[in-house]
């Protein structure tokens, strides 16, 4: 029904104007524009009373007592008053208007419109309009790990680990803006090589564009994000009998594009109290991919049997292809007391993403295992990729759940008028969690050789080392309006360790430019 509503309200105004410029053209022509009949195209006489202004001019004469007739034979109506002229029923308006008038008023009108599109400012949500848009958090979900002979943990925003969040400096309102954002996240990339560790920060600038269609039943955004993260090419060398560790060779981070994202907003209900709308973001595998080439010697103790040792030297080349389309349906809400002078204000987004297909590591190479067993060697094996030749496996992405609920209080008044206005205080949390536990690939490897002795074989596994994932997150922050300028502040902490901790420390700010 909106959208039926949607374009009945634009055809019925167009059909309208046509109509009405036809009919004056053809009432209005010319008095020489007679036609072959003598009846199509005449002039019809029009009767006008010319009254004394002062008792000096009588009927029949001008004020320079030149003689006029009663009947006089309408002038033909010019262009800037065919144009001015809005309907059969409406009266032509001043001749001295000109067209460019006509157009700057329109554009004056256009300027004069609210942040929000003519939905949003209606009656009904028009005390909505002014809730700020929501900080948001980190967009982290699961992460890539190896298992087995490569024993690593590798946060690179691409490998799954940094995915959409829609509630980031976003609104359930479909609104028209261009938009900069910046994140910065303090220790929030892990790259740990058996039980060598670093820690790398990562910072987001996006840019982006939200559109409103149908008067703004519905809006489409985009989202062009730029990130100073992890390079997306790296060496680890790692051994453990020198102590040497160099787990990114030269220069740690660089500036690359991430997946850039797609969201369209739906308008499905609101009310004075309420909105409620509905949507699907798409994310594109748009980043760089990543290449990770390991050379490691390093012994390790066997969890299944005590005493067991393997020493092994092993060269590996890793190659991801970012492939993944992620499709993001959501669900977004603001709320306010029905008291309408209360200042508080909820809101909130649900949002469930699903990866549409997986990504392709490929790996290539080789090693040799020496066992020993309580000290005792228990033999070798050589192993390396089939044919020494690139292995592809599927790498998968787990469905993700994110709720985002916020809640805030409004310090000022929204006032065009003045400088800074709209004041609001931000109170949110975010909480991600898995649907599904981690699907585990496996690296085929291949025996090549072996010596005498009890020898167990090798294995090399790539997926989410970590079966679930749960992240709390708590910000907080003020938004302001300065003039058609929307500025946020915030910062995010985590409230869970471990695993289920994306990062120590968040900070944003979010600068809106209203259409």
């Amino acid at each position: 029904m909106a959208f039926t509503n949607c374009i009945f309200r634009r055809l019925v105004p167009a059909a309208r104007v046509l109509m009405a410029v036809t009919a004056v053209a053809l009432i209005a022509r010319p008095a020489d524009a007679q036609s072959s009949d003598g009846i199509v195209g005449q002039a019809t006489p029009l009767a006008l009373e010319d009254s004394p202004a002062d008792g000096d001019n009588e009927a029949g004469t001008d004020g320079t007592g030149a003689s006029t007739s009663l009947l006089q034979l309408p002038r033909p109506v010019t262009d800037v008053e065919l144009f001015d002229r809005g309907s059969l029923g409406t009266s032509a308006r001043p001749s001295t208007r000109s067209r460019s008038e006509s157009l700057a008023a329109t554009r004056s009108r256009t300027r004069q419109r609210s942040r929000f599109s003519s939905v949003a400012t209606s009656g009904a949500v028009a005390s909505l309009a002014t809730i700020p848009f929501m900080i948001g958090d980190t967009g982290s979900g699961t992460c890539f790990s190896q298992r087995g002979i490569v024993n690593a943990d590798i946060g690179h925003p691409t490998l799954t680990c940094s995915r959409l969040n829609i509630s980031e400096n976003n609104t359930a309102l479909p609104v028209d803006r261009i938009y900069y954002s910046y994140r910065h996240f303090r220790n929030s990339t892990n790259l740990k090589v058996y039980q060598f560790e670093e820690v790398y920060d990562l910072d987001r600038h996006m840019l982006g564009y939200e559109r409103t269609f149908c008067d703004g039943i519905g809006s489409v955004e985009v989202r062009l994000p730029t990130e100073y993260r992890l390079r997306s090419d790296f060496i680890s060398i790692v051994d453990e009998v020198t102590g040497i560790a160099d787990l990114v060779a030269g220069e740690e981070r660089e500036v690359g594009l991430g997946n850039v994202a797609i969201i369209t907003k739906l308008l499905l209900h609101h009310s004075e109290q309420v909105v409620f709308t509905g949507g699907l973001g798409v994310t594109l595998p748009t980043a760089e991919d990543v290449r990770y080439r390991l050379g490691a010697r390093t012994t390790v103790a066997s969890d299944l049997i005590p005493g067991l040792f393997a020493r092994t030297t092993s060269v590996f080349d890793y190659s991801y292809s970012n492939e993944t389309v992620y499709l993001s349906p959501f669900a977004a809400w603001i709320m306010r007391p029905q008291a309408r002078d209360s200042r508080w204000y909820h809101q909130g987004f649900l949002q469930v993403e699903v990866a549409a297909n997986p990504s392709t590591l490929s790996a290539v190479g080789s090693g040799a295992t020496d066992f020993t067993f309580n000290g005792v060697d228990a033999g070798f094996l050589d192993f390396n990729t089939p044919n020494n030749q690139p292995a592809e496996v599927d790498v998968f992405a787990q469905t993700l759940l994110r709720v985002n609920l916020g809640v805030g209080y409004r310090l000022t008044d929204r006032d065009t008028s003045r400088p800074v206005s709209n004041i609001r205080s931000l109170f949110e949390l975010h909480y991600t969690t898995t649907l599904q536990r981690a699907n585990t690939s496996f690296i085929p490897l291949e025996q090549v050789g072996a010596g005498a002795g009890t020898v167990f074989p090798q294995f090399s596994s790539v997926g989410n080392g970590d079966p679930r994932t749960d992240i709390l997150n708590a910000a907080a922050g003020f938004s302001a309006d300065v003039g058609r300028v929307t500025i946020t502040n915030g910062v995010i902490a985590p409230l869970r360790s471990g695993p289920d901790r994306g990062f120590d420390f968040e900070y944003n700010v979010q600068v809106q430019c209203l259409l």
